[in-house]
């Protein structure tokens, strides 16, 4: 428990935005010399009132521990026992936060079956509003088609810088879109020889997640949702000895979940 001490002559009790967009800061400061005296973030949660009783419940609960001063000292005090504060509008600067996150789930398309993917991201986002910028790398297992008497299998290493935007607080939407990079590596397998080849592949990614920020400061986030990537090339798999092709699905769909956490702010 903080210990008990006077209140500075004139106090201002400030209310800004917090450095995540889903809190207020409230802070008690001495308007004279602008010397922090408490500091308390809320979650943004709720209506204007219920918002506005939530702050005068702090400020209540902040003057219980001063000492009161003297009447013509600090002015007068109201019904509930908090002291007299001037609201005074202030400009803080906005903070971006920085998050880093892991994933997992399946990917999969019109052929080849499913396989396991995992994922690893650094999320930048904007202080003081609902937009981010990504950059993502995942890699996936192997996926195999017939080809003749045998089997073209291919897998993916893939980078994915992103940008989106955040909608809702606890319980969230978020959509991003982005390119799509990175090698693709085919190999056959069940011919004499197997042949391999890797190439440069390039496309277009979107991904839609619904999360829930928990912790008392909403620093943790879990999510689900689907992804799907456009590859804008197309790769053929051929056999000397057969007349017919194949070729690797352009479109892939995942489905999967994660989680995030936020170690700067």
């Amino acid at each position: 428990m903080l210990a008990e001490r006077g209140l500075p002559s004139r106090v201002v009790l400030n209310v800004d935005e917090g450095t995540n967009p889903g809190e207020i800061e409230v802070r008690l400061e001495g308007a004279d010399d602008q010397i922090v005296l408490a500091s308390r973030s809320l979650p943004r949660k709720g209506s204007c009132g219920e918002l506005s009783e939530a702050v005068a419940v702090v400020a209540a609960s902040w003057a219980g521990h001063y000492e009161t001063p003297a009447p013509a000292d600090s002015g007068a005090w109201d019904a509930a026992g908090a002291p007299a504060v001037a609201r005074r509008a202030t400009t803080v600067p906005p903070r971006e936060s920085w998050s880093v996150g892991v994933s997992g789930g399946l990917v999969g398309a019109a052929e080849g079956g499913l396989s396991p993917q995992g994922a690893l991201e650094l999320t930048a986002r904007f202080g003081g509003t609902r937009w981010f910028g990504r950059v993502g790398v995942s890699g996936s297992g192997d996926r195999v088609s017939a080809v003749g008497d045998g089997q073209a299998a291919w897998w993916r290493i893939i980078a994915m810088p992103s940008v989106g935007g955040t909608w809702g607080n606890s319980l969230f939407l978020e959509a991003s879109l982005g390119p799509a990079v990175g090698p693709v590596f085919v190999a056959g397998r069940g011919f004499s020889p197997n042949a391999q080849d890797v190439s440069l592949d390039v496309g277009a990614a979107s991904s839609l997640r619904l999360g829930y920020r928990f912790g008392l400061s909403q620093s943790a986030t879990v999510w689900v949702g689907p992804s799907a990537i456009s590859w804008l090339r197309p790769h053929r798999v051929s056999v000397d000895s057969l007349a017919s092709d194949a070729s690797i699905p352009r479109f892939d769909f995942m489905i999967g979940g994660g989680a995030t956490f936020f170690p700067w702010r």
